[in-house]
């Protein structure tokens, strides 16, 4: 199906762009996503259907009143607010459509929109039926690693609920350069999604100190979870750096992630909270 909705001299682009877009919007709220893959590739998140490709075009919504400069020489961009009842109550809101020929050329400048797009989009509770296991177990083979399928919907989500993390998980625009400082409730550090997906990618969704994985243990829904751990906390760097995904970061769990930072001074490094667990399986 994939085949013939994209030519090939555009089918990795457009995949990698819905695979970045499919991790974020499950960050942001896991409950709160679909991709369906039909005639068209398709990601809704909340009430918003973010992004359509089709054989002939390419559909996005982004969180942007401004064309990027770099797109404006391109007459084929259309770059508008949009006219959906739900889209016209949400402040920010604007699509971007354009030839699916030029999508190499336009989508690396459009990540950063879209990605704060999805973000606020998760916010609201999902409104639509229907997902494509296929395209999930389609995108884990072509990347090498296992991609998130969405928790069960609910009909409705609680009134309290916030699906803002104290720490963001916008990608740059494929620079992998983290450590920008930002206040939210906490202090907190930006973190690239394009890095942590080429982490993945390289290590595999696998704990690197203690060896589980959220398949093994909850079942598909969850596969692909797991927390990125920098061997160099970003809140000791503090300054913009340059990240290495193969050579900085490590995949962990939670329970572990949470471990290493329990050092009283520091950070446990991975080879001794590995000793903590073989130690105390020992007695």
């Amino acid at each position: 199906m994939i085949s013939r909705i994209l030519p090939n001299e555009v089918r990795l682009c457009c995949l990698k762009f819905l695979a970045d877009s499919i991790l974020l919007a499950h960050e942001a709220g896991p409950s709160r996503w679909g991709a369906t893959c039909r005639n068209t590739l398709q990601l809704k998140v909340g009430q918003s259907v973010v992004l359509t490709i089709s054989k002939e075009t390419i559909r996005l919504i982004a969180h942007s009143p401004k064309k990027p400069e770099e797109l404006k020489a391109i007459g084929e961009v259309c770059w508008c607010p949009t006219k959906d009842k739900f889209y016209k109550t949400s402040q920010g809101s604007y699509e971007c459509i354009f030839p699916v020929q030029l999508a190499s050329k336009v989508l690396p400048h459009v990540r950063r929109s879209h990605s704060l797009w999805i973000k606020e989009a998760a916010r609201t509770p999902y409104s639509y039926k229907g997902h494509s296991q296929e395209l999930i177990e389609y995108l884990s083979t072509e990347f090498g690693h296992a991609f998130p399928s969405p928790l069960s919907h609910p009909c409705k989500a609680p009134e309290s609920e916030d699906s803002e993390d104290t720490v963001s998980h916008v990608p740059s625009d494929e620079q992998h350069i983290e450590g920008l400082a930002r206040t939210f409730t906490v202090s907190a550090y930006e973190r690239d999604l394009v890095v942590r997906r080429k982490c993945i990618m390289h290590h595999g969704d696998r704990c690197a100190v203690c060896g589980m994985t959220f398949r093994d243990v909850y079942g598909g829904s969850f596969a692909g979870f797991i927390h990125v751990h920098h061997l160099m906390p970003l809140s000791e760097v503090g300054a913009e750096h340059e990240v290495d995904p193969i050579r900085d970061l490590r995949p962990v769990c939670p329970n572990c992630h949470a471990v290493i930072h329990l050092k009283k001074n520091g950070v446990f490094s991975i080879e001794e909270v590995r000793m903590l667990v073989s130690k105390a399986a020992s007695h």
